[in-house]
């Protein structure tokens, strides 16, 4: 079973484990203390984490060299993205998965770049590439340098002499007029990561940054031409609030980690009917995309310290936001 150790020398948290921790406490337990995962692949983030390999060489290279051979490499580099996550090319792909993952396809793909670039040429020809894909981690406390709040920002740019952060997004969220459901885009302005995004920007840039524009890209079987900014902007007071929200969330997943660290240390862990940290919040149980992927190992083991192994269908693997930034770097930013 995971070891915990409640007092790491550098503790970080990221949108991903906060997300998991605000919707289901059990469900933080199971993803980021326990480790499990499906096993397979999720199209969604496949498409998504090939469509920001795509995205990367456009907004680097754009003006470089031609369009069509920007599409060509762009696509290049989201083809290398999808069959290193696993997933077949379009050729190699079975009729049952094919129809399975449609629309998130990278024939979708190679047809969405030409009306994206089209799209995005007034910002692509005028804006000034700070930085691209660049890992960030900031403090949470001024008096404890080592709670990190982590992540990575996609792009970082200067445009109309404003300080932006762009966040790429890719969505099947489509209207039957045309366009993004009002919810998918009304969605942001209280997005905890786009929230996250300003706070961490505004610590490196002395509070110069303006927006988080999200660079939304519909994925759709026959549209492949709808794309939008939505422009990001927060006062003061919800910066506060956010940060509030977010202090409170780490300091419940301390709470709860040191308890069960302490019970599993006096073996006593294993002992109770139903595990007393981390509890369960039914109303997540079911949502709109269906089953909680916990779902039958959750109603099976009331106190899943009981159960040793992954479930099932899952394995081990744990979500470490050290990979992305390395902690060496955190070590220098402390000492600074």
């Amino acid at each position: 079973m995971t070891q915990l150790t409640p007092q790491a020398a550098h503790e970080i948290y990221d949108n991903t484990k906060l997300s998991a921790k605000k919707k289901c406490p059990r469900l933080y337990y199971y993803r980021h203390v326990r480790h499990w995962r499906l096993e397979g692949m999720a199209a969604p983030l496949v498409f998504g984490l090939s469509w920001h390999a795509a995205m990367d060489v456009v907004w680097q290279h754009y003006g470089k060299v031609s369009v069509p051979e920007l599409v060509q490499v762009a696509m290049h580099s989201f083809n290398e993205t999808w069959t290193g996550e696993g997933a077949p090319l379009n050729e190699n792909m079975s009729m049952e998965m094919a129809e399975k993952w449609n629309p998130r396809l990278p024939s979708v793909a190679n047809e969405m770049l030409y009306p994206y670039i089209q799209k995005r040429t007034p910002i692509l020809q005028s804006m000034q590439l700070v930085a691209a894909e660049a890992p960030f981690a900031v403090p949470l406390w001024p008096n404890q340098p080592n709670i990190w709040y982590a992540g990575r920002k996609d792009k970082r740019i200067i445009y109309n002499n404003m300080r932006l952060v762009i966040e790429h997004k890719s969505t099947t969220e489509y209207k039957k007029d045309g366009g993004f459901k009002s919810t998918y885009v009304e969605g942001f302005i209280m997005s905890s990561q786009v929230m996250g995004y300003s706070y961490s920007d505004n610590i490196e840039t002395g509070g110069k940054t303006k927006q988080v524009w999200v660079d939304a890209a519909l994925v759709h079987k026959q549209v492949h031409d709808a794309f939008r900014i939505i422009p990001v902007e927060h006062l003061p007071d919800q910066m506060d609030q956010w940060l509030f929200d977010t202090r409170r969330e780490v300091e419940e997943i301390k709470r709860d980690t040191a308890i069960l660290h302490d019970l599993r240390a006096a073996g006593k862990a294993e002992s109770p009917k139903f595990m007393p940290v981390f509890g369960r919040n039914q109303e997540s149980c079911i949502g709109p995309y269906g089953k909680c992927a916990y779902f039958n190992v959750c109603t099976q083991f009331p106190n899943p310290e009981q159960q040793y192994d992954p479930p099932p269908g899952m394995i081990e693997e744990e979500w470490n936001p050290f990979d992305i930034l390395k902690l060496s770097q955190l070590d220098e930013q402390e000492a600074a």
